[in-house]
């Protein structure tokens, strides 16, 4: 993984964040965390995350209905 061109220095470290979080190949982080822990913006850490789905990477379920807990999504690791 870490030797992976196709990825950006923003897509490698919220995938490096998440696969550290990950248990059982799913980690439940939510947008907020991301953001202050890798220490991009919203805007950015989305993009990367859609980046990363299109790239097959991983995938994202959302849980919940309220506006808090659709921010909590499912990463599950391919």
């Amino acid at each position: 993984m870490y030797d992976n061109r196709q990825l950006d220095v923003y897509e490698l470290s919220i995938l490096l964040y998440l696969f550290r979080l990950s248990n059982d190949g799913e980690a439940f982080p939510s947008l907020k965390n991301i953001c202050e822990t890798v220490k991009v913006s919203r805007p950015k850490v989305s993009k990367s995350i859609q980046t990363l789905i299109k790239k097959r990477l991983h995938d994202k379920k959302k849980h919940g209905k309220t506006k808090m807990v659709l921010q909590q999504a499912t990463f599950t690791f391919y």
